[in-house]
């Protein structure tokens, strides 16, 4: 389920000396998570999701989405298909769909 994008990431984090040390050293990965129940109702909120993620079940995290947007009215989910993790990295049509969908 190898995406070029999520390849180019790899490679681009993983072998660029700098990028790599402060990643591993600096980067508090079990900060980096957010729980629907704690974004308030009146919040806008864009979601991306890639069909073909290596790290995330994608059904699965688009039910929850479907079930937190009954009472979440302002969130919105992009869904990609046929990619994989990090496909927003590298994609210009991916950072218009981004910044289109959070201007409504």
């Amino acid at each position: 389920n190898n995406s070029i994008g999520s390849a180019v990431i790899r490679l681009a984090a993983s072998s660029e000396l700098f990028t790599n040390h402060y990643l591993r050293r600096h980067f508090a990965w079990y900060n980096s998570e957010l729980w629907l129940e704690d974004i308030p109702p009146q919040a806008r909120l864009t979601v991306c999701i890639a069909e073909k993620d290596d790290i995330i079940n994608a059904k699965k995290v688009k039910v929850e989405l479907d079930v937190h947007k009954q009472t979440c009215p302002h969130m919105s989910v992009i869904e990609w298909s046929g990619v994989g993790h990090g496909y927003c990295a590298t994609s210009p049509s991916a950072w218009a769909e981004i910044k289109e969908t959070m201007k409504m």
